[in-house]
Order: structure tokens, then C-alpha cells, then sequence
């Protein structure tokens, strides 16, 4: 069966505007993000390449489950109108969690073409926007639609980023320091780099509070990476939580389960209209 919710990335990802080099994120929901408010390194956008050069060169930097072409802006969106990326990410399930890592990866997708093609120092000058079909192993699709913002500035630079494998140790002496134990660390380098971090906990106390922190704290000050997915499993192997940043595209998604929100301190997000 395959479900039409255009809303699906509305309901976890939010914009935010750039307007000179610090970023303010604020949730669809109007809480305030806990990323770091921090200054962006910026370089003037390099000599723009091909679309499709910059998407073949953004997509060899991840994962497999994530493919995408070039395309005109869909027939249902009245604005953003001019070259779309048409994206298709495969995902576990419908959960919440998957919905989250979807979009991040979807939106880390955007980021990095629009930079690499961007004429002016709006990134939005040539990649318009994504619509984002989400599939899962049943054959059930799931799509949103994501236009680029224009208000957020090409060039961004982040780093500096040692080695992929001190990356790991790093980043698994920060989980130590939280209590917590390192599932899986992934870098991918769609332009600069990107972490996908996934971690457990032995239970939710341990990481009471804090989890907005290490998301804070992986992302550095200045950010040193592209984007950041953080999602936290407890000891069987049950996902409670995900916390993501992607920083070109000024999007944040976040989630919690119900029950464990006022606890572990990450807000949880609604679903929103479908986009018209």
C-alpha cells in the first residue's frame, strides 16, 4: 500500500534563516533548539559545477539507501519553481525514529548539491528543493516535499575533521563520558563531513536531561560537522530517542517517546498539515 503524506517532513524537520553568520534554530512546535548558537566559517562558493555532477560526487560521499535524480519542481508545488532533487531513502519502518533519520539524510542530501551548485551566495540559486519518498522493506511508500531556503547563505565550511578513525574514538570517549556505549559511528562526506552517531544506554536516567548536550557537543563549537544524527537505544535495543541537525539546509529534527520527553529532554513533534 502506498500512503501520500506530504506532510511527513514538515512534521520533524524545521527551516531557520540565516541572516549573517549565526544560526537560530526554532522547532515547528516554537521551542528553541539546544544547538549551539555559534558562528559558521563561510567561504565564497567555489566555480558551480553541473547538477548532475555535484549530485553523482554528494551521493558517492552516502550511504547506499539514499539515491537520487534531477528533476523539474513537482506539479503539485506552486512555488520554489526550477530544478528539484527526487530522492528516495530506504528505511526500516514508519516509525518516528526512521522519520527522523530519513529527512536528516535527505536534507544533508540538499545541502551539500545546492552548495556545490550554488551561483550567489544563496544556496538556494539553483537546487530549489527535494521531494522525498520514504520506502520501506513492505514496498509502502511515504513522501514530503522540502524547498530549499533562501535565506541561508552558500559557502559554509565546517571542520577541521581528523581522520575517520580517530573520528570513532572520539566520539566513543564522548559517549563514555555521558554512560554511554557506542552502537554504531558512521562519517560521511557529502561535502565536508556528517556524523551519524547511535548509541545505548543502560537506562534513560543515565542520560536524564543531557541528551540535547551531547547532540550540542558532537556538533562542536564552531560546528565542525555538516550534520548530526544522534539516536539513543536503551539496553534492549528499544530506540527511545533521535536529535539531528542538518546545518546547510538550517534544519533540526528531533523526537522522544511520550513518555520519557520530560525525562530525557528532547521535545516531542506533531504531525502538521499536508502541504497544498
Amino acid at each position: 500500500m502506498v500512503t501520500d503524506t506530504a506532510a511527513i517532513v514538515d512534521a520533524v524537520a524545521t527551516s531557520v534563516a540565516i541572516a549573517t553568520v549565526d544560526q537560530t534554530t526554532t522547532s515547528a512546535t516554537g521551542f528553541e533548539s539546544t544547538a549551539p548558537q555559534t558562528s559558521i566559517d563561510r567561504r565564497l562558493p567555489a566555480l558551480p559545477r553541473s547538477s548532475s555532477d555535484a549530485l553523482a560526487a554528494t551521493l558517492a560521499g552516502l550511504p547506499d539507501t539514499l539515491t537520487a535524480t534531477l528533476g523539474s519542481t513537482p506539479d503539485n508545488v506552486p512555488y520554489s519553481k526550477g530544478e528539484w532533487l527526487h530522492v528516495q531513502m530506504e528505511v526500516a519502518d514508519n516509525s518516528p525514529v526512521q522519520q527522523v533519520l530519513g529527512t536528516w539524510q535527505a536534507a544533508v542530501l540538499l545541502g551539500a548539491v545546492a552548495d556545490r551548485t550554488a551561483t550567489n551566495e544563496q544556496i538556494a540559486s539553483v537546487i530549489k528543493g527535494m521531494d522525498i519518498a520514504f520506502v520501506q522493506p513492505d514496498g509502502a511508500i511515504n513522501s514530503g516535499l522540502q524547498p530549499t531556503n533562501p535565506d541561508i547563505v552558500a559557502g559554509q565550511s565546517f571542520g577541521p575533521v581528523p581522520d575517520d578513525h580517530t573520528v570513532r574514538a572520539d566520539v566513543t570517549a564522548l559517549l563514555a563520558g555521558y554512560g554511554l556505549e557506542a552502537v554504531s559511528i558512521e562519517i560521511q562526506h557529502p561535502l565536508d563531513a556528517a556524523l551519524k552517531v547511535i548509541a545505548t544506554a543502560p537506562s534513560a536516567d543515565a542520560v536524564a536531561g543531557r541528551l540535547s548536550e551531547l547532540h550540542a557537543e558532537l556538533l562542536g563549537t564552531p560546528y565542525r560537522y555538516e550534520g548530526v544524527y544522534l539516536e539513543l537505544r536503551l539496553a534492549n535495543t528499544e530506540s527511545v530517542a533521535a536529535v539531528a541537525t542538518a546545518v546547510r539546509t538550517g534544519q533540526t529534527s528531533q523526537w522522544v517517546r511520550p513518555d520519557l520527553a520530560g525525562l530525557i529532554g528532547a521535545y516531542v513533534f506533531s504531525t502538521t498539515p499536508p502541504i497544498p
